[in-house]
C-alpha cells in the first residue's frame, strides 16, 4: 500500500512540475538520478509480469506525457468507444467517479501546456 502512495505521490509531483515550467527533459533527469522506479517497472512488480527491465529508473519523454494526459488523475473515469477493434475518438466521461490525485484545475493546466 505505501508503495502505491508514493506512486501518486510521485504522479502529483509531475504535474505540479510541468505546471510551474519545468521542461520535461529536467524532471527524467531528475526522477532518474533520484532513482524513482519508472511506471514500466513499478506495473511489472505489482503484476509480476515476466518482462525483465535492465534499468528500473528508465523514465522516458513518453511515460511523463502518458501520464499528464491521464485525466483518471483528477477522479474522472475515461472509456474509449470502440467500434471493429479500433479507437475511434468518442469517449464516455464519467467525472468524479474516483478519488483524484490531482484538482481538475491542475490537470486542466497541464492540458492548456501540452
Amino acid at each position: 500500500m505505501y508503495r502505491k502512495l508514493q506512486n501518486f505521490g510521485r504522479k502529483k509531483e509531475i504535474f505540479e512540475r510541468y505546471v510551474n515550467e519545468e521542461k520535461i527533459i529536467d524532471i527524467i533527469k531528475d526522477l532518474n538520478n533520484r532513482q524513482i522506479y519508472s511506471p514500466g517497472y513499478y506495473r511489472q512488480i505489482n503484476t509480476k509480469r515476466k518482462q525483465t527491465y535492465t534499468n528500473p529508473y528508465n523514465w522516458t519523454y513518453d511515460s511523463i506525457i502518458t501520464i499528464l494526459h491521464n485525466q483518471g488523475y483528477c477522479g474522472d473515469a475515461v472509456n474509449l468507444i470502440k467500434k471493429n477493434n479500433l479507437r475511434n475518438k468518442n469517449k464516455i466521461i464519467l467525472e468524479n467517479k474516483y478519488e483524484p490525485i490531482i484538482s481538475k484545475e491542475l490537470f486542466n493546466k497541464a492540458q492548456q501546456i501540452l
